[in-house]
């Protein structure tokens, strides 16, 4: 009975290295993840009775506008592709924080010159909204 108390009392000592290092991995933290960002213009288009004219000056409004939010999500600290209207960001920060700076960037663009005269060549309905996956950041009227 001493020789099985004296082999479990061994198999402890060696065994107990493997169970600490298992459980300490659990604790360690996943590493920086990346979130992308996307964002849509909508409600841009004029009506089929709108001249050519019009048409183009809105067409060159909304290149102005995704220009101008594309640059203040930039500032932002974001990753961004303004054709594919994509923006990323890569951290181990809480996401609350990103998807504040993302409402931050469109209020700052609100507030300008800029958008406010690009916008009055588009629809009165025109708005933006930023999506982080399918969950919705904000959703803003242009004007």
């Amino acid at each position: 009975m001493k020789n099985i108390w004296k082999f479990m009392a061994a198999l402890l000592v060696v065994a107990l290295p493997f169970v600490a290092t298992a459980c300490g991995d659990d604790d360690k933290p996943e590493g920086p993840k990346t979130y992308t960002y996307t964002w849509l213009l909508q409600n841009t288009s004029l009506p089929s009775s709108a001249t050519t004219a019009e048409k183009a000056d809105a067409l060159l409004a909304e290149t102005t506008v995704n220009g101008l939010f594309a640059t203040a999500f930039r500032a932002q600290g974001f990753t961004v592709d303004a054709n594919a209207q994509e923006f990323t960001i890569t951290t181990e920060d809480e996401i609350s924080t990103y998807d504040n700076k993302v409402k931050a960037a469109i209020y700052n663009v609100k507030g300008g010159d800029a958008l406010s005269a690009a916008a009055q060549k588009l629809p009165t309905a025109a708005k933006i909204q930023v999506k982080r996956g399918s969950t919705t950041i904000i959703t803003e009227s242009l004007r």
